[in-house]
């Protein structure tokens, strides 16, 4: 495909000429030769003077010099077209230069002979420049493109949040910066390269939730629940996979984490997502309760939908007796770097849990607390409380 289009001008230019050509050996009338007259785009043939035909991008600032006289005819190719054309050219020496912005100009030399086209390509190559792009957020993803059209090019920041962009033309480009950390929040701007122009800065404004978010169930819709959720007076009950996380997004930039929930295992599990950046990537926290007065503490990472084992891959509950079902719990979840210290109190005796799990790669720092639902459970969340922690988690030494 590319070489079909690089061959079109010339077989443009081809065409023309022989349509001149036939028209010629018919013997059809044209005007006499008239140098000042705004050149046209359909060539004329006569049998005193010929025709120019220069292939260059629309835009493009066509200039022709008769070298015996030094008159010149210029002219600008439309919009659309590949070509500018120039009629009744008295026969000849021409020098022809073409300029268009951001382009590198070109020139070069034409015999024009009577009753003929001359040809000559002088096709612009795009000026182009090595930019850089800096901003304060580190490691995220750079789009760009043309003003009003699609961002579908990319580059990525690296670890100091620099962005390289090499062979880019010059001219106005539309740019968004998305930085991984999701506290800092996505800025669109619009840059103009240009020789002097190839540095840019620019710094994202960044937010960390700091206010205590707590639940309320009026409203399912507002979280986008599941359908089969439900409430029962002050009570969210799960009943069904899937997972919700705060409404407001004020309170989806968690980075250290307290999260206290009071909740009831009427079957199968309990589970609390931490640190979400989406539905598909997140920490998802597992209390499971087994009939037999046992439990397990489980914790995994969703990375795209994609879910893997934290370490360990899971915990046992042997420190409460009377098991986890039936029972209003209080769970306590902490998030720090890569640790996650899960505190369970059984509300009716005080007996406690304590139990830690590790990400060793930290691959979420930042995000939303939430719920989540499994297949065959059933829970009722009685109290849903996220803050900032502040100081160590319960896990560590105090």
């Amino acid at each position: 495909m590319k070489k079909i289009s690089a061959l079109l001008p010339l077989l443009l230019v081809l065409a023309s000429v022989a349509a001149a050509q036939e028209g010629g050996r018919r013997g059809s009338m044209t005007p006499p030769a008239n140098p000042d007259k705004p050149p046209t785009r359909t060539v004329v043939l006569t049998a005193t003077t010929g025709s120019l035909s220069v292939v260059s991008p629309p835009g493009a600032r066509v200039v022709i010099t008769r070298i015996s006289d030094k008159r010149r005819i210029e002219e600008t190719v439309p919009e659309g077209a590949m070509q500018a054309i120039f009629n009744n050219l008295a026969p000849g020496q021409y020098r022809v230069e073409s300029s268009l912005e951001g382009h590198t100009p070109r020139s070069g030399q034409v015999t024009i002979i009577r009753n003929q086209v001359s040809p000559l390509d002088l096709s612009l190559k795009p000026i182009t420049h090595r930019i850089a792009i800096q901003t304060n957020a580190g490691n995220g993803e750079l789009r760009y493109g043309l003003p009003g059209g699609a961002l579908d090019r990319i580059a990525r920041f690296d670890d100091s949040g620099r962005a390289v962009i090499d062979e880019i033309e010059e001219g106005k480009y539309e740019i968004e910066i998305r930085a991984e950390d999701l506290s800092y929040r996505p800025r669109k701007e619009q840059i103009a390269v240009s020789k002097t122009r190839t540095e840019f800065k620019f710094d994202l404004e960044r937010k960390l939730s700091e206010t205590p978010f707590f639940a309320s169930w009026n409203n399912l819709k507002e979280w986008d629940a599941p359908k089969g959720w439900t409430t029962q007076g002050r009570f969210l009950v799960i009943n069904e996979p899937g997972l919700v996380l705060p409404p407001l997004e004020d309170y989806r930039y968690y980075q250290d984490t307290d999260l206290i929930a009071v909740v009831n295992i009427k079957q199968g599990e309990a589970q609390f997502i931490l640190r979400a950046r989406d539905k598909q990537n997140f920490y998802r926290i597992r209390i499971i309760a087994h009939t037999n007065n046992t439990g397990e503490l489980r914790a995994t990472l969703v990375r795209q939908g994609r879910e893997r084992d934290l370490t360990p891959a899971a915990v046992p509950i042997q420190t409460l007796p009377d098991g986890l079902l039936n029972r209003d719990l209080e769970i306590v979840l902490q998030a720090k770097a890569n640790r996650i210290c899960v505190k369970i109190i059984d509300s009716q005796t005080a007996n406690e849990f304590l139990g830690a799990m590790l990400d060793p790669s930290q691959a979420l720092a930042i995000g939303a607390p939430g719920l989540a639902g499994a297949a065959g459970a059933q829970t009722e969340v009685k109290q849903f409380i996220a803050r900032k922690l502040s100081g160590p988690t319960q896990c560590e030494p105090q």
